[in-house]
């Protein structure tokens, strides 16, 4: 049996077929008329009729749909950066049907834009890839399509350069030049201490910390919830308390001012300071990655520094894996 509900001002069935359950738009405002298709559904389905040919959807209605289930599991500029590629897939290849999506479209696609002005690069290709990908098996799932057309479609070999860092001199420079600023002096002190991400230092709250145990957690909140999904906790080294102690407080976020420049972000400052270090001006990532470099030329497992990192997979942190000593050494945290 189906059921009609309102999704807003418009009405919706919701039925199921050979186990599998279909949320639909019925494409209008009036009950009665909700009702009557209701009923044409079940009729067509007591006939054995495909879900497909009972409600067909255009497939801008199938690219929305699948955006607000993707909201259900990403963040919102994921997600829009997601179907943004998707739909310049289908606008360059003047695709207006399911069944002109096809192997051939998306290399010439992927053809085009990387022979560009400004080429595409094979990360950003390879982006495309796996979101349109997801978003067909998505159909798939929902019985919109048969199978996958572009399924077979390999990704593109990408050479991975290893990531950069700073010197334990280029830190001491760096902590230096950027004590004129309170807020840009901890967040360069916790970025090259903890290894956090920045949305993680911006919802950090001095109540997180641990002096005694010296370890700081990285905890889900209201607001906020990390890039993995669950909480970590990440021991303090001494230079860390060294610095950051004599300012903490008993509660309060640690970057009181951090959330209030999202409009206007501290890059500028970031980079003031590095270049008043004469150090490499890079974004706020080559701290993490400074983080984590460190730690293992000290000889700290590749485990335990994806721990502190929160990657989801340990294969995320064997980019660090060219400098594990090649001997044992006394581990100490930078």
């Amino acid at each position: 049996m189906a059921s009609i509900y309102l999704r807003g001002r418009i009405w919706w069935i919701c039925y199921r077929e050979n186990g599998r359950k279909f949320d639909q738009s019925l494409k209008t405002k009036d009950k009665t008329v909700a009702r009557f298709k209701k009923n044409e559904l079940e009729n067509r389905l007591s006939l054995g009729d495909s879900p497909l040919q009972a409600l067909p959807k255009p497939i801008k209605e199938l690219v929305k749909e699948y955006e607000q289930h993707c909201l259900t599991h990403n963040t919102p500029k994921t997600v829009a950066e997601d179907i943004r590629r998707i739909k310049d897939f289908m606008a360059t290849q003047n695709i207006h049907s399911l069944k002109h999506i096809s192997i051939n479209a998306l290399e010439a696609f992927l053809a085009q834009r990387m022979a560009a002005k400004v080429p595409m690069g094979r990360s950003t290709a390879n982006r495309t890839i796996v979101n349109l990908k997801t978003f067909l098996n998505y159909l798939v799932d929902r019985n919109y399509l048969n199978k996958n057309p572009v399924a077979k479609v390999k990704l593109y070999k990408i050479e991975t350069n290893p990531p950069e860092f700073y010197s334990k001199d280029e830190i001491d420079r760096l902590v230096d030049a950027a004590r004129e600023d309170p807020e840009i002096f901890k967040l360069i002190v916790l970025g090259t201490y903890t290894g956090m991400r920045v949305n993680e230092l911006m919802h950090l709250e001095w109540q997180d910390f641990d002096w005694t145990g010296r370890t700081v957690k990285v905890i889900n909140k209201s607001t906020f919830k990390t890039k993995s999904r669950v909480f970590r906790v990440i021991p303090l080294s001494k230079a860390l308390i060294a610095e950051i102690q004599p300012l903490s407080k008993k509660v309060g976020l640690v970057l009181y001012d951090m959330p209030n420049r999202r409009k206007r972000p501290p890059w500028r400052a970031l980079y003031k300071a590095q270049r008043s270090a004469k150090v490499k001006v890079k974004g706020f990532h080559i701290l993490r990655h400074t983080f984590a470099s460190r730690l293992v030329q000290e000889g700290v497992s590749i485990y335990k520094v994806s721990k502190y990192l929160g990657h989801s997979s340990v294969r995320m942190t064997e980019i660090y894996s060219h400098l594990i000593p090649s001997h044992d050494n006394d581990i100490d945290l930078i």
